[in-house]
């Protein structure tokens, strides 16, 4: 299969577009402020869903060996996933009641680390 991305390419900027209009609809719900953004959050997450998508299955169709996939994958989405749990979990430790608050159980923190891993 020949290259379909070469080089440098434009979706950075084109997910960050995506993800800042998402926030700015959760700022908008959360404000109740009524302002004119160019792009709904909903059209946001559908069009960040399939970028990534594509982006995910490029990756995989650079070199289509499932194991380096896997390996590949795993060492760059767990180590910040771990952190981000650790973070939210050390934060309700300390009385930081957010919506992290719930991994303070340890069946949460079993369910966060093993089962949102394989399942999501």
């Amino acid at each position: 299969m020949g290259e379909v991305i070469q080089g440098e390419n434009s979706f950075d900027i084109i997910r960050y577009f995506l993800s800042f209009a998402v926030l700015v609809g959760h700022f908008r719900v959360i404000t109740g402020i009524p302002y004119y953004f160019p792009m709904s959050s909903v059209d946001a997450v559908h069009g960040f869903f399939i970028l990534s998508g594509f982006l995910v299955f490029y990756s995989y169709m650079r070199n289509p060996d499932i194991r380096h996939y896997t390996e590949r994958r795993t060492r760059r989405i767990l180590p910040p996933y771990v952190f981000i749990v650790t973070l939210c979990w050390m934060g309700g430790s300390i009385g930081l009641y957010s919506s992290c608050g719930r991994i303070f159980v340890l069946g949460s923190v079993m369910e966060i680390y093993c089962g949102k891993l394989f399942f999501s």
